[in-house]
């Protein structure tokens, strides 16, 4: 120990001298202070389009049909260009973008590649916002990374193979729990798109599909994650600008669900027309849903309430307005 000759560093009280001392970093030069790395004094809100430009519109229930994720692929397309010059959006996934359809992106930016770019590649180029690669663990790596230092971004997957980053999502999550106590740590929440889900077979079957990664977020606390089922393409564009909004958390969403879209804390929803038979209540036919604030507003033509397994339920009723999408029931668990 002696050939480190620590008299050289300590006087006779063990303490460190002045000169050594002064050699440590101060201020944002510190390690845990770099403002390159520090998102919470880094982060800017997304300048957002109006949802409500990309909607489908519906006459009628059940008159429209529409694929959710191209919709939304318009807005995202518009989320990119609108915050061009902040550069400070980005979309990762381990599966094609113009596959799971936000390929609208793909109007306004590239997938980046940093290798030499041949005359028969797409949409590839150095400065590409869109982040392909086919390594899930890559995927999130990046996302949490570039989250952290104060900008954001979407993670799409399939959610079969979504599981192979459930223990990095676990860390995150805890990550998130111990910051919530430091107010100067705050960035934006970390985005699950999941597609090729189990509510489809007729594309890849049974091989894509596996909704176990929804049961693994809904483990933690209401105050770190959000799961969102949107029903269809509008709610979906609901869920989207919302989830872009959010301060950190992590937010999954599944595109194209026939279960209805919750939008926070203890709402549930479905898609059938009079009781929801998982949870033991019945609820009352939505005539009527609009979009505005970035949440699912609904008015309920009826009311009916019934004690369930999950307890007593009562009918939400909130404003009227927006535009209309298709029928689906909504109710919220009483505390």
């Amino acid at each position: 120990m002696r050939s480190y000759k620590p008299e050289e560093l300590f006087d006779e009280n063990g303490k460190l001298k002045a000169e050594p001392a002064e050699l440590a970093p101060k201020g944002g030069r510190r390690m845990g202070a770099s403002p390159h790395a520090n998102g919470g004094t880094l982060l800017k809100d997304l300048v957002m389009p109006d949802l409500r430009d990309y909607a489908v519109k519906v006459p009628k229930p059940g008159d429209a049909v529409a694929e959710a994720t191209r919709i939304m692929g318009g807005m995202l397309r518009d989320v990119m260009k609108l915050n061009a010059e902040s550069k400070n959006f980005r979309v990762m996934g381990p599966d094609e973008t113009v596959s799971n359809r936000p390929g609208a992106l793909l109007e306004v930016t590239d997938k980046v590649f940093m290798e030499e770019v041949l005359p028969t590649d797409d949409h590839l180029s150095p400065d590409g916002r869109v982040m392909e690669v086919l390594s899930e663990h890559l995927c999130q790596g990046w996302l949490e990374g570039y989250l952290l230092t104060g900008r954001h971004g979407l993670f799409s997957c399939y959610e079969a193979f979504i599981h192979i980053i459930d223990s990095m999502f676990n860390q995150h999550a805890k990550w998130l729990k111990v910051t919530r106590h430091i107010p100067w740590r705050p960035i934006a929440s970390l985005n699950y798109l999941l597609t090729s889900h189990v509510g489809r077979q007729d594309h890849n079957g049974f091989s894509h599909q596996d909704p176990g990664f929804i049961d693994h977020v809904v483990n933690k606390k209401a105050d770190i994650v959000r799961v969102y089922l949107p029903l269809d393409a509008n709610t979906l564009l609901s869920v989207t600008d919302h989830c872009l909004r959010r301060p950190a958390m992590s937010s999954t969403a599944r595109r194209g669900c026939s279960a209805g879209a919750p939008t926070s804390g203890s709402f549930y929803a479905t898609s059938s027309s009079s009781t929801n038979n998982t949870s033991g209540v019945t609820a009352t036919t939505c005539r009527r849903s609009a979009i505005g604030n970035g949440r699912i507003e609904v008015t309920l033509r009826a009311a009916s309430s019934a004690r369930g397994r999950r307890g007593s339920v009562t009918p939400i009723r909130l404003p009227e307005g927006g535009f209309r999408a298709q029928n689906f029931l909504i109710y919220r668990k009483e505390k």
